[in-house]
Protein backbone atom coordinates (compact mmCIF):
# COMPACT_ATOMS: atom_id res chain seq x y z
CA UNK A 1 0.00 0.00 0.00
CA UNK A 2 2.93 1.94 0.90
CA UNK A 3 1.74 4.47 3.38
CA UNK A 4 4.43 6.77 4.65
CA UNK A 5 2.11 8.67 7.12
CA UNK A 6 -0.11 7.50 9.75
CA UNK A 7 -2.97 9.41 8.44
CA UNK A 8 -2.55 8.16 5.16
CA UNK A 9 -3.07 4.49 7.15
CA UNK A 10 -6.32 6.06 8.66
CA UNK A 11 -7.65 7.25 5.12
CA UNK A 12 -7.07 3.45 4.08
CA UNK A 13 -8.64 2.02 6.59
CA UNK A 14 -12.00 4.18 6.55
CA UNK A 15 -12.53 3.74 3.09
CA UNK A 16 -12.63 0.06 3.91
CA UNK A 17 -14.57 0.68 6.67
CA UNK A 18 -16.97 2.98 4.44
CA UNK A 19 -17.02 0.47 1.45
CA UNK A 20 -17.99 -2.42 3.55
CA UNK A 21 -20.84 -0.62 5.37
CA UNK A 22 -22.28 0.81 1.90
CA UNK A 23 -22.16 -2.54 0.43
CA UNK A 24 -23.64 -4.54 4.05
CA UNK A 25 -20.05 -6.31 4.24
CA UNK A 26 -19.64 -8.08 8.06
CA UNK A 27 -15.93 -7.56 7.54
CA UNK A 28 -16.58 -3.87 8.13
CA UNK A 29 -17.00 -4.49 11.62
CA UNK A 30 -13.31 -5.36 11.82
CA UNK A 31 -12.10 -2.58 9.47
CA UNK A 32 -14.40 -0.03 11.81
CA UNK A 33 -12.44 -1.28 14.86
CA UNK A 34 -9.43 -1.44 13.68
CA UNK A 35 -10.00 2.40 12.41
CA UNK A 36 -10.72 3.39 16.03
CA UNK A 37 -7.77 2.00 17.59
CA UNK A 38 -5.57 3.47 14.55
CA UNK A 39 -7.42 6.90 15.02
CA UNK A 40 -6.62 6.58 19.45
CA UNK A 41 -2.79 5.60 18.62
CA UNK A 42 -2.14 8.53 16.41
CA UNK A 43 -3.34 10.89 19.05
CA UNK A 44 -1.30 9.32 22.08
CA UNK A 45 1.48 9.23 19.60
CA UNK A 46 0.74 13.67 19.27
CA UNK A 47 0.11 13.48 23.16
CA UNK A 48 3.44 12.09 23.95
CA UNK A 49 2.17 8.94 25.65
CA UNK A 50 5.07 6.40 23.69
CA UNK A 51 8.63 6.88 24.89
CA UNK A 52 8.91 7.17 21.29
CA UNK A 53 6.47 8.52 19.13
CA UNK A 54 8.60 8.48 15.54
CA UNK A 55 9.58 4.57 16.41
CA UNK A 56 5.14 3.85 17.40
CA UNK A 57 4.27 5.71 14.05
CA UNK A 58 6.52 3.99 12.30
CA UNK A 59 5.30 0.73 13.79
CA UNK A 60 1.76 1.26 13.30
CA UNK A 61 2.09 1.54 9.45
CA UNK A 62 4.02 -1.09 9.19
CA UNK A 63 1.49 -3.43 11.36
CA UNK A 64 -1.48 -1.55 9.55
CA UNK A 65 0.04 -2.25 6.46
CA UNK A 66 0.00 -6.38 6.68
CA UNK A 67 -3.71 -5.90 7.12
CA UNK A 68 -3.82 -3.20 3.74
CA UNK A 69 -1.76 -5.23 1.62
CA UNK A 70 -4.01 -8.19 2.50
CA UNK A 71 -7.27 -6.82 2.03
CA UNK A 72 -6.18 -5.74 -1.27
CA UNK A 73 -5.01 -9.06 -2.41
CA UNK A 74 -8.04 -10.63 -1.58
CA UNK A 75 -10.22 -8.48 -3.54
CA UNK A 76 -7.55 -8.92 -6.42
CA UNK A 77 -7.39 -12.97 -5.99
CA UNK A 78 -3.79 -12.93 -4.72
CA UNK A 79 -2.46 -15.10 -2.77
CA UNK A 80 -2.71 -13.72 1.36
CA UNK A 81 -2.01 -15.89 4.49
CA UNK A 82 -4.51 -18.85 5.27
CA UNK A 83 -5.86 -16.78 8.68
CA UNK A 84 -7.05 -13.64 6.51
CA UNK A 85 -8.20 -15.27 3.68
CA UNK A 86 -10.38 -17.20 6.58
CA UNK A 87 -11.17 -13.89 7.99
CA UNK A 88 -12.06 -12.50 4.80
CA UNK A 89 -14.27 -15.51 3.00
CA UNK A 90 -16.57 -15.62 6.46
CA UNK A 91 -18.05 -12.03 5.29
CA UNK A 92 -20.55 -13.98 3.03
CA UNK A 93 -21.53 -16.09 6.28
CA UNK A 94 -24.56 -14.26 7.55
CA UNK A 95 -25.56 -16.88 10.24
CA UNK A 96 -22.08 -15.35 12.29
CA UNK A 97 -22.30 -13.08 14.98
CA UNK A 98 -20.53 -9.38 14.83
CA UNK A 99 -18.33 -10.52 17.68
CA UNK A 100 -17.16 -13.47 15.48
CA UNK A 101 -16.22 -11.26 12.59
CA UNK A 102 -14.59 -8.95 14.78
CA UNK A 103 -12.51 -12.03 16.35
CA UNK A 104 -11.33 -13.51 13.44
CA UNK A 105 -9.67 -10.06 12.27
CA UNK A 106 -8.52 -9.75 15.62
CA UNK A 107 -6.77 -13.64 15.48
CA UNK A 108 -5.16 -12.59 11.79
CA UNK A 109 -3.77 -9.35 13.19
CA UNK A 110 -2.90 -9.93 16.49
CA UNK A 111 -1.73 -13.48 16.51
CA UNK A 112 -0.40 -13.74 13.39
CA UNK A 113 0.64 -9.95 12.08
CA UNK A 114 1.70 -8.39 15.31
CA UNK A 115 4.71 -10.52 15.87
CA UNK A 116 5.78 -9.92 12.56
CA UNK A 117 5.57 -6.22 12.79
CA UNK A 118 7.05 -6.11 15.96
CA UNK A 119 10.03 -7.67 15.07
CA UNK A 120 10.39 -6.27 11.20
CA UNK A 121 9.90 -2.55 12.70
CA UNK A 122 12.64 -3.35 15.35
CA UNK A 123 15.33 -6.32 13.39
CA UNK A 124 19.18 -5.14 13.55
CA UNK A 125 17.89 -2.53 16.17
CA UNK A 126 17.91 -2.07 20.27
CA UNK A 127 14.26 -4.89 20.27
CA UNK A 128 14.00 -4.54 23.67
CA UNK A 129 13.60 -0.64 23.57
CA UNK A 130 10.06 -1.40 21.69
CA UNK A 131 8.36 -3.34 24.70
CA UNK A 132 6.84 -0.53 26.65
CA UNK A 133 5.46 1.20 23.84
CA UNK A 134 3.88 -2.25 22.95
CA UNK A 135 2.65 -2.85 26.42
CA UNK A 136 1.15 0.59 26.35
CA UNK A 137 -1.44 -0.04 23.35
CA UNK A 138 -2.58 -2.98 25.40
CA UNK A 139 -5.03 -0.30 27.66
CA UNK A 140 -5.53 1.45 24.07
CA UNK A 141 -7.21 -1.54 22.97
CA UNK A 142 -9.30 -2.95 25.80
CA UNK A 143 -10.90 0.47 26.19
CA UNK A 144 -11.73 0.67 22.55
CA UNK A 145 -12.97 -2.86 22.84
CA UNK A 146 -15.22 -2.31 25.87
CA UNK A 147 -16.88 0.91 24.22
CA UNK A 148 -17.58 -1.56 20.78
CA UNK A 149 -18.54 -4.01 23.40
CA UNK A 150 -21.58 -1.75 24.50
CA UNK A 151 -22.37 -0.97 20.83
CA UNK A 152 -22.41 -4.24 19.83
CA UNK A 153 -24.87 -5.35 22.82
CA UNK A 154 -27.30 -2.52 22.35
CA UNK A 155 -27.55 -4.01 18.92
CA UNK A 156 -29.19 -7.52 20.87
CA UNK A 157 -31.49 -7.49 23.84
CA UNK A 158 -30.40 -11.07 24.50
CA UNK A 159 -26.63 -9.76 24.52
CA UNK A 160 -27.42 -6.33 27.09
CA UNK A 161 -28.96 -8.86 29.30
CA UNK A 162 -26.22 -11.21 29.04
CA UNK A 163 -24.08 -8.07 30.47
CA UNK A 164 -26.20 -7.44 33.11
CA UNK A 165 -25.93 -10.79 34.31
CA UNK A 166 -22.74 -11.45 33.90
CA UNK A 167 -21.50 -7.39 35.25
CA UNK A 168 -19.05 -6.90 32.66
CA UNK A 169 -17.46 -10.15 33.48
CA UNK A 170 -17.31 -10.84 29.08
CA UNK A 171 -15.47 -7.81 28.73
CA UNK A 172 -12.59 -9.13 31.69
CA UNK A 173 -12.46 -12.27 29.97
CA UNK A 174 -11.56 -10.22 26.70
CA UNK A 175 -9.17 -7.90 28.11
CA UNK A 176 -7.40 -10.93 29.76
CA UNK A 177 -7.38 -12.76 26.18
CA UNK A 178 -6.65 -9.70 24.33
CA UNK A 179 -3.56 -9.43 26.90
CA UNK A 180 -2.65 -12.85 26.48
CA UNK A 181 -3.24 -12.61 22.76
CA UNK A 182 -0.52 -9.76 22.47
CA UNK A 183 1.78 -11.52 24.87
CA UNK A 184 1.89 -14.58 22.44
CA UNK A 185 2.57 -11.59 20.01
CA UNK A 186 5.71 -10.78 21.73
CA UNK A 187 6.81 -13.99 22.51
CA UNK A 188 6.92 -14.46 18.57
CA UNK A 189 8.40 -11.04 17.63
CA UNK A 190 11.44 -12.30 20.02
CA UNK A 191 11.94 -15.50 18.15
CA UNK A 192 11.65 -14.03 14.93
CA UNK A 193 13.80 -11.02 16.22
CA UNK A 194 16.73 -13.26 16.24
CA UNK A 195 15.77 -15.82 13.05
CA UNK A 196 17.78 -16.07 10.23
CA UNK A 197 15.78 -15.25 7.19
CA UNK A 198 15.29 -18.75 5.83
CA UNK A 199 14.24 -19.84 9.34
CA UNK A 200 12.00 -15.94 9.35
CA UNK A 201 9.87 -17.55 6.63
CA UNK A 202 9.08 -21.10 8.11
CA UNK A 203 8.25 -19.57 11.58
CA UNK A 204 5.45 -17.03 9.61
CA UNK A 205 4.25 -20.23 8.08
CA UNK A 206 4.07 -22.08 11.24
CA UNK A 207 2.32 -18.94 12.99
CA UNK A 208 0.30 -18.83 10.30
CA UNK A 209 -1.09 -22.29 10.55
CA UNK A 210 -1.23 -21.66 14.02
CA UNK A 211 -3.96 -18.86 13.88
CA UNK A 212 -5.86 -20.31 10.90
CA UNK A 213 -6.52 -23.07 13.51
CA UNK A 214 -8.01 -20.39 15.45
CA UNK A 215 -10.18 -19.04 13.04
CA UNK A 216 -11.35 -22.04 11.83
CA UNK A 217 -12.65 -22.59 15.66
CA UNK A 218 -14.73 -19.33 15.79
CA UNK A 219 -16.46 -20.66 12.77
CA UNK A 220 -17.21 -23.65 14.08
CA UNK A 221 -17.99 -23.90 17.44
CA UNK A 222 -19.59 -26.51 19.39
CA UNK A 223 -23.01 -27.26 18.90
CA UNK A 224 -24.41 -25.46 22.04
CA UNK A 225 -22.79 -22.71 21.04
CA UNK A 226 -24.17 -22.47 17.71
CA UNK A 227 -27.47 -22.99 18.91
CA UNK A 228 -26.82 -20.16 21.06
CA UNK A 229 -25.51 -17.61 18.29
CA UNK A 230 -28.78 -18.82 16.43
CA UNK A 231 -30.77 -17.74 18.64
CA UNK A 232 -29.08 -13.94 19.51
CA UNK A 233 -29.29 -13.75 16.22
CA UNK A 234 -33.12 -13.55 15.97
CA UNK A 235 -33.00 -10.55 17.99
CA UNK A 236 -30.56 -8.51 16.14
CA UNK A 237 -31.81 -5.28 15.76
CA UNK A 238 -29.33 -3.11 13.42
CA UNK A 239 -28.28 -4.42 9.92
CA UNK A 240 -24.52 -4.95 9.44
CA UNK A 241 -24.10 -1.63 7.42
CA UNK A 242 -25.69 0.27 11.02
CA UNK A 243 -22.98 -1.37 12.95
CA UNK A 244 -20.07 -1.01 10.95
CA UNK A 245 -21.35 2.75 11.05
CA UNK A 246 -22.34 2.78 14.80
CA UNK A 247 -18.06 1.05 15.37
CA UNK A 248 -16.99 3.62 13.25
CA UNK A 249 -18.07 7.07 14.03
Amino acid sequence: MGQQHIYQTIAALERIAIECEKNNIPHGLFAALYLKVTRKVHVSILAGVFEDGQRMERFDILFASRYLDAYDNWRKGKPITNSWKTAFEASSRRNLLASQHLLLGMNAHINLDLGIAAATVSRGGDFEKLKKDFDKINDILIELLEEVQEDINNNSPVLKMLDFILHKKDEQFIGLNLRAARQYAWECACKLNVSEDLQWEVMVNDLDNHCNSIGNKLLNPNIFTRKAIQFIKLFERQSVAQQIHLIRN
